[in-house]
């Protein structure tokens, strides 16, 4: 589908990047029970903004690096403030981490007639008793019962049927990874637009390995590219998109052509 990048991303491959006001990447190494060694993560997180400024479209203005913040309880600042922050100087935060858990910092930031977009094959509504990456979105809702939310791209064959079930008594919006495909695009788009337009903040929470893993052998197939860029370049000219989370769990989807093209293109936008 694309031209393989000549130049893969190393976290010791950086340079200085002079800051832009409006168009800042923030990264958060999120630390969550039974998650393991993040020092590795950490290394990969570090030298993220500079990397993907050297591989936007040329001509594009770069990313100014924003706040790193590791560990969620030790990070520099608070990510709970970048919503509302964004809201009041015109800035669209886009945050780089390597947990979903982390979205949660920056929905406490919202006010009302809010929602989420996750694009995702996942719908991160396991009920769990404690906050995990499956269970995101059940914490949130359960905290934010008033919060909208649309996932784009679940993989049924992925789920259980509890937590399906558990999605519809909740009223949640869902499109599977077949809905999804771009002979559908048209109906798609309009019920995204239809579910920006009733909101005031919108958050996109974007999962990119589902946007990478294509095993034809097993089933899995990731969801198209051209297809997500067109559902974001939308929502963002809706001018309701308050942030958006990416989520990227090791440097190989980091470092992945998809989305290095899914930054340039909320990059490219954030003008409009």
């Amino acid at each position: 589908m694309f031209a393989r990048w000549k130049s893969r991303w190393s976290a010791d491959k950086t340079e200085s990047i002079s800051a832009l006001p409006g168009s800042v990447l923030h990264t958060n190494c999120y630390s969550l029970a039974g998650m393991g060694e993040l020092d590795p993560v950490r290394q990969q997180l570090r030298g993220y903004c500079s990397w993907v400024n050297q591989h936007l479209t040329p001509g594009t203005t770069p990313f100014a690096q924003g706040e790193t913040g590791f560990d969620h309880v030790s990070m520099p600042m608070s990510f709970k403030h970048l919503a509302s922050d964004a809201m009041s100087d015109n800035h669209l935060p886009v945050i780089v981490a390597n947990c979903h858990a982390s979205v949660l910092d920056v929905l406490a930031g919202l006010e009302s007639r809010a929602g989420v977009i996750n694009i995702n094959h996942h719908l991160l509504l396991q009920q769990t008793l404690q906050l995990e990456a499956r269970s995101v979105f059940h914490f949130a809702l359960s905290q934010w019962p008033s919060l909208s939310y649309l996932a784009i791209g679940v993989d049924e064959k992925k789920e259980k049927e509890s937590v399906l079930e558990y999605a519809d008594s909740l009223d949640c919006y869902w499109f599977s990874e077949q809905q999804c495909r771009y002979r559908y695009s048209r109906h798609l788009l309009q019920q995204v637009e239809a579910f920006v337009g009733g909101l005031d903040q919108v958050v996109l929470n974007i999962d990119l390995k589902s946007l990478v893993t294509d095993n034809p052998i097993s089933g899995d197939r990731a969801l198209n590219i051209a297809l997500v860029a067109k559902i974001v370049k939308q929502c963002l000219a809706s001018k309701k998109i308050v942030a958006v989370h990416v989520v990227g769990e090791d440097s190989a989807t980091l470092g992945s052509e998809e989305a290095l093209r899914l930054l340039d293109v909320i990059n490219s936008r954030r003008a409009m």
